[in-house]
């Protein structure tokens, strides 16, 4: 994907606005080639955008038991069936922000938007997969007590 991003963005190189910043527009090529691929392969949408190093590995000692691995692979799971019920919008600027340690601003200028609006997106997000989660493991999260 990243030479197809490199293509793309040289075929719409004259569309760039040279008093944008470069790096929000190729993240835009970039997040549209992602899209576009998760359509076509109906790939797991976290699994494009979630960084080589923050993917889990079975040399992490919680992943050595199987008791361990199975509810991991279990909550990624139910993770991309929540993913997969929020807005694009939602979905985008949760993966960008939380997956991939981007900031509102660097969000707000890829996606065209503002940073206050993508921080409305990203708690709505947040609100909508915490609910979502807490539905599929009320039996397994540990209950809070009176605060």
């Amino acid at each position: 994907m990243l030479q197809t991003t490199f293509l793309e963005a040289h075929r719409c190189l004259e569309r760039y606005v040279a008093d944008r910043p470069f790096r929000a527009w190729l993240n835009g090529i970039a997040i549209n080639i992602s899209r576009r691929h998760r359509r076509s392969q109906a790939r797991r949408f976290w699994q494009l955008l979630l960084p080589a190093d923050k993917t889990p590995t079975l040399r992490e000692p919680t992943l050595r038991d199987p008791e361990h691995r199975a509810m991991a692979q279990e909550l990624s799971h139910s993770l991309y069936q929540a993913m997969t019920q929020l807005a694009p919008g939602m979905r985008t600027v949760f993966a960008l922000h939380d997956l991939n340690d981007m900031g509102l601003t660097e969000i707000a200028e890829t996606i065209d938007s503002t940073p206050q609006a993508v921080w409305m997106q990203l708690q709505r997000a947040r609100t909508h997969l915490r609910k979502q989660l807490a539905r599929r493991w009320q039996d397994t999260l540990p209950q809070e007590g009176p605060r």
